[in-house]
């Protein structure tokens, strides 16, 4: 089973950036998780000089870590390779 994220992108029409924010979907496939998308999208009433767009993102659920942290790793938060 396949997880979704959504990622919005929200932007003014003076061309200032403002930001990207990201939700999990509790969507089941691609399509629901659209709909899904759309409505978070129209629910956060956004000002009229604001526009957001958005996209979906399927993450398998097998997608795992190729490899285990080090206890470094964890600390600071940072891969080293």
């Amino acid at each position: 089973m396949s997880r979704f994220v959504g990622v919005f992108h929200l932007r003014s029409r003076h061309a200032v950036d403002r930001g990207f924010k990201v939700h999990a979907l509790h969507s089941d496939n691609h399509a629901d998780a659209h709909l899904e998308a759309g409505d978070i999208r129209n629910e956060q009433g956004y000002q009229d000089d604001q526009t957001c767009d958005f996209t979906v993102i399927e993450i398998a659920s097998t997608a795992l870590a190729p490899r285990r942290l080090s206890w470094l790793e964890r600390i600071t938060g940072k891969l080293h390779a």
